[in-house]
């Protein structure tokens, strides 16, 4: 994840059974969205804490639904505590750009 200046860089949260991988990247990509909704209260920009909370809701989301069948089933619900799969480990770094 970037926001054009820092680079975050998302470890995984371990799983002892994947059931399906189907929608996994989509729930990722809804739970960060709505992360940084949460977070900001739509309001702009968004603060590296805000990105980082977001990350930690989309690696949730991520995770849970691979652990239902189809893509819509594990999909976590708003007062869902995120962090029951654990912490994702992100890493922070300037972002590099070369021409």
């Amino acid at each position: 994840v970037s926001d054009g200046k820092w680079l975050y860089r998302v470890g995984i949260l371990k799983l002892k059974k994947i059931v399906d991988r189907t929608g996994a990247g989509d729930a990722f990509g809804s739970g960060f969205v709505a992360g940084l909704i949460r977070a900001t209260g739509n309001k702009q920009p968004a603060t590296s804490k805000n990105i980082e909370f977001a990350i930690q809701l989309a690696s949730a989301n991520a995770t849970s639904c691979l652990q239902k069948m189809g893509a819509k089933n594990g999909l976590l619900k708003k007062k869902e505590n995120i962090f029951k799969f654990g912490k994702v480990k992100i890493e922070k770094q300037p972002l590099q750009i070369t021409n």
